[in-house]
């Protein structure tokens, strides 16, 4: 699977050849529209091969070019989570970055989520971060939200009922609201299956901000 923008596919397409009729094109820019996007595509990929009893999966991306630093820390946390995502899976992830076009601080920022590189040759990056140090380092800080208060975990079905109780007394729109139970489900979930005992859910109701004139 190549995943890069039309310019560097038709490249790759060329230099293959025939051989291109074996590699998958995604469109890039459905591929890399976020980062969870990114994810499932490739999982996707990797499961169809399992299904396929095929002997796996090599993957070449390069990843979208950002505006802002906080767009790239977005990114880089997406590259540092894929190191545990797929580990011991069948596939193998090759991430470019074209150095005429990223900031050579994004690059030296690679080096972080990437434990081998290749510049001249290959190598390990004396740079490497396990993930989970990485993606801390680069989250964004909490906004700070007023009026907080707890909802006990309890029975899930009991949780979902006062959070849907809480959404609808702070006036939530119900399609919003639905949405946000299934995710509060999706984290119950996990914290149940992956943390430890005892959990609860804080919310609260931040109101949009006025439009300045």
């Amino acid at each position: 699977m190549v995943v890069a923008g039309g310019l560097k596919q038709a490249l790759v397409r060329q230099v293959l050849g025939a051989a291109a009729e074996f590699v998958c094109f995604p469109d890039a820019r459905a591929v890399y529209s976020r980062p969870e996007a990114a994810l499932a595509t490739i999982d996707a990929a990797v499961r169809r091969s399992s299904d396929d009893l095929e002997p796996g999966v090599r993957v070449y991306g390069e990843l979208p070019i950002c505006r802002t630093q906080a767009e790239w820390d977005a990114w880089m946390t997406y590259e540092a989570i894929v190191n545990r995502a797929f580990a011991g899976r069948p596939v193998a992830l090759m991430c470019g970055y074209d150095a005429r076009l990223v900031p050579e601080g994004v690059v030296r920022q690679a080096r972080r989520a990437h434990n081998v590189v290749l510049t001249d040759l290959w190598q390990i990056s004396q740079d490497y971060e396990e993930p989970e140090a990485l993606v801390r380092s680069l989250a964004p800080d909490f906004e700070a939200l007023p009026a907080l208060r707890a909802l006990q975990i309890g029975d899930p079905q009991e949780v979902e009922e006062r959070l849907a109780a809480a959404l609808s007394a702070d006036a939530v729109p119900i399609e919003r609201a639905r949405d946000l139970v299934v995710a509060a489900r999706e984290v119950l979930s996990n914290a149940e299956r992956y943390g430890n005992a005892g959990a609860t859910y804080w919310v609260a109701r931040r109101k949009p901000a006025k439009n300045k004139r």
